[in-house]
């Protein structure tokens, strides 16, 4: 539950950043405070500066005698393959499992999903009055791009 909170905390501080593009960060992607890595579904470049809080959640990560930052890829698993994919699959239902389990034993009547996390930091984007068009650019969208336009 502890890492399913994580995960949800980083995908948001990390401006919506998907779940997919999480399991393959590495330490190289960090570097003096700011977080660069290329969306796997997009290929765009995003640089990021990091939070105080999102330094602490990833220094947890960091360290550990795996190629990638969070425990969800094996670095024996080819990337991109069909066995990293069901590998990240798994861990999206089971992260999600265990958020309806912290969102119900904190009596919420919601949702919760790693994608809920995206969803939200494009939401309070807008809601603070940015564009779409940096909004869609922020999280690695084509300008415009008709998917970045559905937040309220």
């Amino acid at each position: 539950m502890w890492h399913a909170r994580n995960y949800f905390l980083l995908s948001f501080t990390l401006i919506g950043a998907s779940f997919n593009d999480l399991a393959y960060l590495t330490s190289d992607n960090l570097h003096k405070g700011r977080l660069t890595y290329r969306r796997r579904k997009t290929g765009k470049e995003l640089t990021i500066k990091l939070l105080p809080y999102t330094e602490k959640l990833l220094a947890y990560y960091t360290g550990s005698n795996s190629k990638y930052l969070l425990p969800v890829v094996s670095q024996v698993v080819i990337e991109d393959s069909m066995k990293a994919k069901a590998l990240i699959s798994q861990w999206i239902q089971t992260t999600n499992k265990w958020l309806r389990k912290l969102v119900g034993d904190c009596e919420l009547d919601c949702d919760v999903t790693t994608y809920l996390a995206r969803h939200t930091w494009a939401t309070t984007a807008k809601r603070l009055g940015y564009s779409i068009e940096i909004i869609a650019e922020a999280m690695g969208h084509d300008h415009g791009n008709k998917i970045t336009n559905i937040y309220p």
